[in-house]
């Protein structure tokens, strides 16, 4: 499972635009902290460093995105991470289908 994710992330770091790499990380994480099968989080603990570095971009370009998307109402970013205000949006946006 480890090799997967690993090759995912080098596979999305050269190929996909920060948004779907971005969007990617976040669902993930919201799996991860929500229980994996279980419901989703909407609230990830994640600094904004850590997820540049998950999705091989700088803190300052990442955080930029998230208050894009922090305006759309997608996300809120709060003191200790982020949440997820919809999460229907960001998988869009994860698997391409939407920007």
């Amino acid at each position: 499972g480890r090799l997967r994710r690993t090759n995912e992330q080098v596979e999305s770091v050269m190929f996909m635009p920060l948004e779907v790499r971005l969007a990617r990380a976040l669902v993930r994480l919201a799996s991860e902290q929500g229980g994996g099968d279980a419901k989703p989080a909407a609230m990830i603990v994640v600094t904004q460093r850590d997820l540049g570095q998950m999705i091989g971009m700088t803190r300052e370009s990442t955080n930029k995105q998230l208050k894009a998307w922090q305006r759309e109402g997608w996300v809120e970013i709060v003191k200790g991470g982020l949440e997820l205000r919809d999460l229907e949006t960001l998988a869009s946006i994860a698997e391409g289908l939407a920007s």
